[in-house]
């Protein structure tokens, strides 16, 4: 196996510094959250209280009143994550010689997750490691695959470098744009953020997604079959109605869509796809 690009030794520090000039953090705060992280003995109200100074900050800075600014809100929160899976890639090799980097690689983290959770999904209970308890597993049998090998030269390995972190932010920006049109087809008059009508589908179609029944008929069903399925209008038709956690304005369009521009909608949001993985 040969590499085809070169990894780039400096791109943890470029990383950095664009994280610390976004000015949503301080140094300061970095290591009240690795005190905190590193406290095993810390309540874990700790941890969170530390990082909801930046959780402000990133809230005040791209609110819609302030400077409603998508571009920027995603590029900073992809940033976080970026540059913990750098930090986490060349630590193997190399020693950077200042605590700060593994500080801020895991601020970058837990706030990313933080962020997750807040913005995208409302809030809700934290959870750790330490609350987990495995009690009993399940081996099952999902498909048969075919990993046959294509002949001739095997595809070199590519290097982490700022040009490919910036055609990954790309990616994730025409992803995310994608799914803003979708959404819009549907939702487009509503008074509320592109960020809030998508994450609200996405909570929709994630619960309708845990159904047994649809989980049943996506693995049994073409997709084209299982959208005309009865059952996947109702589930969702009772998912809209019986959800609390969407906005008021959210929720009353999503009662007034018609059944086939719900499907529609959900399946642009991949129900079938989610159904059958869950």
């Amino acid at each position: 196996m040969r590499i085809e690009t070169d990894s780039d030794p400096d791109l943890v520090a470029k990383q950095m510094a664009k994280l610390d000039a976004a000015n949503i953090y301080t140094p300061a705060e970095v290591d009240r959250v690795w005190a905190a992280w590193s406290d095993r003995n810390a309540k874990r109200g700790a941890l969170t209280s530390a990082l909801v100074p930046a959780v402000e900050r990133f809230t005040n800075r791209w609110s819609p009143a302030v400077y409603d600014d998508a571009a920027a809100r995603d590029e900073f929160r992809s940033l976080l994550g970026q540059y913990t899976k750098s930090y986490a890639f060349f630590s193997q090799i190399l020693n950077f010689g200042d605590t700060y980097y593994l500080k801020l690689s895991v601020f970058a983290d837990l706030l990313a997750r933080l962020l997750r959770e807040q913005l995208d999904d409302g809030e809700r209970e934290t959870v750790t490691a330490d609350d987990v308890v495995l009690t009993h597993y399940r081996l099952e049998k999902q498909r048969d695959e075919d990993l046959q090998l294509e002949d001739g030269e095997a595809r070199g390995l590519q290097g982490r470098t700022e040009a490919g972190m910036t055609r990954q932010q790309e990616r994730e920006r025409a992803a995310r744009a994608e799914l803003v049109e979708k959404v819009n087809r549907f939702l487009g008059g509503l008074d509320a953020s592109d960020e809030h009508k998508v994450s609200a589908v996405e909570l929709l179609v994630r619960e309708a997604a845990e159904n047994t029944d649809l989980q049943q008929q996506a693995r049994n069903n073409t997709r084209v079959d299982f959208s005309h399925s009865p059952q996947v209008r109702l589930v969702l038709e009772d998912s809209v109605w019986n959800q609390n956690r969407q906005p008021e304005a959210i929720a009353k369009r999503f009662q007034e869509l018609p059944p086939t521009d719900l499907v529609e909608l959900a399946m642009a949001f991949d129900l079938w796809e989610r159904s059958r993985a869950g």
